[in-house]
C-alpha cells in the first residue's frame, strides 16, 4: 500500500523537523561553551559545561515593588547568588541590574512648576536603590528617580555562594515632595555573567 501525502502534510512534517533541528542546535549552543586558545604555531579549541549563575529569592520572586509612597517608605530584596548547586571552582563576574517597569517618581522641576507646592530647587534624588552584600564595602547608592528600562546597580567577582539585598527608598529630602507622594515604583532584579 502506497502512502501519498499532500502539499500541507509535507508543509507540516518539514517544519516539526525543522523546529527539532532548531532545539537541538539551540540546547547544544547553551549546554556548552566554546573557546580557542591559541599556542605557538596552532591552535586547540575546548569545549566544556556552561556555568550558569542559581539565583536564590528571599520570598521566591526578582519583584521589587513600592507602591502608595511616602518619604523614607521602602522595599527590599534578599537573594543568592551561586553556580552549578552552590561552589565554583573559579572565580566569575556577574552583573546585578535592576529593570524597571514602572516608575512614576520624579524631580519637582520636572513635575510642573511648583507642583503641589514643591520646591523647583530641590535636586535630592526621590527614589533611590542601595545594594550591599558580597564585595561591595558598605552600601552603595544608586539614583532612580525618573529612570525606566534596565539600571546596572554592581558588578561583582564572586567565587562562592554570595548574599545581596536590594532595597528602593522614597528618599526623604526634609522640603515639600507632594508631588511624588503615593506614586508607585516596580522592577526586577536580575544577575547575568558580565564581560
Amino acid at each position: 500500500m502506497k502512502i501519498s501525502l499532500g502539499n500541507g502534510e509535507k508543509t507540516l512534517i518539514i517544519s516539526v523537523v525543522v523546529c527539532l533541528m532548531i532545539m537541538v542546535v539551540g540546547y547544544s549552543f547553551a549546554y556548552f561553551t566554546f573557546g580557542v586558545t591559541g599556542t605557538g604555531g596552532g591552535s586547540s579549541a575546548t569545549a566544556s559545561t556552561a556555568k550558569l549563575p542559581d539565583v536564590t529569592f528571599t520570598g521566591f520572586s526578582a519583584a521589587l515593588n513600592l507602591s502608595n509612597a511616602y518619604p523614607g517608605k521602602s522595599a527590599s530584596n534578599t537573594f543568592k547568588i551561586s553556580f552549578n548547586g552552590n561552589s565554583v571552582s573559579t572565580s566569575e563576574k556577574v552583573a546585578i541590574s535592576l529593570n524597571i517597569t514602572s516608575n512614576g517618581f520624579k524631580l519637582c522641576k520636572d513635575a510642573g512648576t511648583g507642583a503641589n507646592g514643591c520646591d523647583t530647587s530641590d535636586t535630592t534624588p526621590q527614589l533611590v536603590a542601595t545594594i550591599s552584600g558580597g564585595g561591595i564595602s558598605g552600601t552603595q547608592t544608586i539614583d532612580l528617580t525618573g529612570k525606566t528600562g534596565n539600571v546596572l546597580l554592581a558588578t561583582e567577582t564572586i567565587s562562592k555562594e554570595t548574599t545581596y539585598t536590594v532595597t528602593v527608598r522614597f528618599n526623604e529630602s526634609n522640603k515639600n515632595q507632594m508631588h511624588n507622594a503615593g506614586k508607585s515604583f516596580a522592577g526586577t532584579i536580575g544577575v547575568q555573567f558580565a564581560a
